[in-house]
């Protein structure tokens, strides 16, 4: 007996790449978007917190760069206080409020 699978939604429209950054030297270990500020931030293996602004041109540039203590496992953004919570790998929570 051969079993039938029926796509659920034929039309399901496929997902689009978005915006795509190059040139990271290691492993990104979290990104959050800001559709606020337009910005991209990554935290990364190399220990370095970036926050990358969108341009005119549609692309992302390095705009802000922090180096922290231990890698960055995790990020999280408050958009009511404007602040990035990165949680490193040594188990420190860092705080960062952006202007």
């Amino acid at each position: 007996m051969a079993a039938v699978i029926h796509d659920l939604q034929p039309d399901a429209r496929k997902p689009e790449l978005a915006f795509r950054i190059d040139g990271f030297g290691c492993d990104v270990n979290d990104a959050i978007f800001l559709p606020e500020n337009e910005c991209i931030v990554t935290g990364t293996e190399d220990r370095t917190l970036r926050v990358w602004m969108r341009r005119d041109t549609g692309r992302f540039w390095p705009s802000a760069l922090e180096v922290l203590p231990s890698p960055v496992s995790s990020l999280f953004y408050c958009s009511e206080i404007r602040c990035i919570y990165a949680g490193l790998d040594n188990g420190t929570v860092m705080e960062f409020f952006l202007s």
